[in-house]
This record gives C-alpha cells, structure tokens and sequence, in this order.
C-alpha cells in the first residue's frame, strides 16, 4: 500500500505540473478556474463528483468565462507513443476514467475537454522526433476519433488518439510564457541553447519548439 502510494504521489506531482501550466494558460485567456484535482491530496485518489447514482472520476478543473464553462482533464506527458501498426504518434487515458468523464459530461450542464501537454520532442525509437505542445479535443468529438485501445496499460486498459485527429490548441512555448521567475531563468537558457546551435537568439518558431522541449526536460519542469 505505501508503494501504491508513492507512485500515486509521484504521478499526481507530475500530473500537476501539466495542470498548473494549462490552468495558467486558461488564465491569460481570462478563465476563472476551480481546480477540482485539489480535493483528495493524501488519499491516494483523483478527484471525484458524487451523484445520485454514486462517485464518478471527476475531470481536474472546471473553467468558466462569461457563459462558457467547460470541464478539462489535463493530462501532462512526456513524449507521444508511436504506433506502429497505425503508423501514428498517439496518446490516450485509461479507459475507465475516460468511461466515467463520458457520465460526467451526460450529468452536468458542461462539456468535457480532454487536453494532453506534451514537452518533449524526441523519443528513444524510431521515428524520433514526435510533436511538442496542447493538444486536445471536446469528449464527444474524441468518442467518434479513438485510434484504438489497448488491454494491457491503465487500471483497466488505455484508449488512444491519433496526433492527426486531435485539436492543436497552443505551442509549448505558449504554455510556459506566463513571465513567471522560472520562466526567465528557462529563456535564459533557450538563449544560450539557441546561440550554440544557430548563433543567433531569433530562432524559428519550430526550433524554439524544440529548444523549449530539450530545457523543460533538462530543469525538469
């Protein structure tokens, strides 16, 4: 049990490294955020709704602006998986948490987002450079989309999408510009990066994708 729940420490740390950065994301757009994922800390859960029906996994942070309210799941990755017999970079959630954002969704007045932040821009096997940033989809639209599942990884196995059927929504370079300290100290270091590699500070747009990628993993943010 104390195994099981540092691995569910670990793994919320990381989880919420990818909230916060999307949470922030959504600020600067002017969203108020509730963040639901803030609730079960120390209990070896994720958040949870209770309906009349029982408990539900609950997506991480209900944002609102105005009238437009929408559920998100954040999801916090470090590289996409290449699939082979599809030939496509997917990511994907475990099924049942995926089962029970869909009776969430059939039980609140609010749609359900599910958002997947990607840092890192190469992976051990080939091919190894895969994409970097937010990408997403709204549940109804990734329930038609699903690339395939798999029994073998999650709780009770894992549903995937295709990088080509998902939604790019922000730059990972867009995702850390919030003018944080931290934030300074990285674009310290993409500067130095960048004039290493191409002596010049202006890089373009997807080599600043790349940089950024290479010094989250290196600060491990």
């Amino acid at each position: 049990m104390a195994i099981r729940q540092v691995d569910f420490a670990r793994s919320l740390a990381n989880g919420r490294v990818g909230e916060s950065l999307i949470a922030n994301w959504f600020k600067r757009r002017g969203y108020s955020i509730l963040p639901v994922y803030e609730k079960e800390l120390g209990e070896g859960k994720g958040p949870q709704l209770f309906t009349a029906e029982g408990g539900l996994i609950a997506p991480d942070m209900l944002c609102f602006k105005g009238e437009k309210v929408m559920w998100i799941e954040a999801k916090h990755k470090s590289v996409f998986s290449w699939h082979r017999r599809t030939q496509r970079w997917v990511t994907g959630i475990d099924i049942r948490h995926y089962e029970d954002y869909q009776r969430v969704e059939a039980q609140s007045p609010w749609p359900v987002w599910l958002l997947f932040l990607h840092r890192e821009g190469y992976t051990a096997e080939p091919p190894h450079n895969c994409p970097v940033g937010l990408f997403g989809g709204d549940l109804p639209y990734l329930v038609k989309h699903e690339n395939h599942r798999h029994g073998n990884w999650g709780s009770g196995g894992m549903v995937y999408w295709a990088r080509e059927t998902l939604k790019k929504i922000a730059r990972l370079t867009e995702m850390v510009g919030d003018g944080t300290a931290p934030l300074v100290a990285l674009h310290e270091a993409i500067n130095i990066e960048t004039e290493a590699r191409v002596t010049s500070v202006t890089a373009s747009p997807e080599s600043q994708e790349r940089i950024v990628a290479r010094q989250l993993r290196l600060m491990d943010l």
